[in-house]
């Protein structure tokens, strides 16, 4: 499971928390919405 995620989400921190809470194996990749890193590719 790939997780992109801005650290200031709370939607995304939810998100992680319950595939930790569920035991899932899943793979962080952080996007820094100030550097509109979520508009690229």
């Amino acid at each position: 499971l790939h997780i992109y995620h801005a650290g200031i989400s709370n939607g995304s921190m939810r998100v992680r928390l319950l595939a930790e809470e569920k035991g899932l194996d899943w793979i962080s990749h952080a996007t820094d919405l100030s550097r509109q890193e979520n508009l690229e590719d």
